[in-house]
């Protein structure tokens, strides 16, 4: 199979779209996709000590993948429970669906991680990325939390911090300052 960046849409089991854009292949681009190859061999050095590594892959039948370069929009769908629980969720099924289905938004997928790999990636100093292109929750214009009930609220603020995003500094550094 072709590249991401070089296939055309298909709905097979994987859609993928077309990647046109020259920033591709700018001495930016090809930063940014070194560093997130980067934390994906760290994340596969990973899966060898963790239980049910599948949960961190987003391998799975009807995953959407296309180059963040392309898009004006990049939307991470945060579900602040582990993978088995949010993929029986129709609604985050839904929303992934309608959002990838416009040319200029990709959204991806991230999940809370099971204690023993929120340990690791603390461990390692490594951020909670997201299943489809590796990429920290701080990388992504919108992080939208699906909230089903209240035992999952700390989950939202433990995948902020391990996503690295500004949101979970700022509250950090209030605390500590009071």
């Amino acid at each position: 199979m072709a590249p991401d960046h070089l296939s055309r849409c298909s709905s097979v089991t994987t859609r993928t779209c077309d990647a046109e854009s020259t920033t591709l292949y700018s001495p930016l681009g090809v930063r940014r996709r070194r560093k997130e190859a980067r934390v994906r061999v760290d994340y596969e050095e990973l899966l060898r000590v963790v239980d049910k590594p599948g949960r961190y892959l987003g391998n799975e039948r009807g995953a959407i993948r296309k180059d963040p370069a392309a898009v004006r929009l990049r939307f991470a769908l945060a579900f602040p429970e582990v993978y088995e629980i949010a993929q029986s969720h129709l609604g985050l099924q839904i929303l992934y669906d309608l959002l990838n289905r416009r040319p200029d938004v990709y959204c991806e997928r991230a999940y809370a991680p099971w204690v023993d790999m929120e340990a690791q990636l603390r461990l390692h100093d490594l951020p909670l990325i997201s299943l489809e292109s590796g990429s920290p929750l701080r990388d992504f214009h919108i992080v939208g939390f699906s909230l089903q009930y209240e035992l999952t609220y700390t989950n939202i603020l433990t995948m902020l911090d391990l996503g690295r995003h500004s949101t979970a500094s700022r509250a950090s550094a209030a605390r500590t300052i009071h």
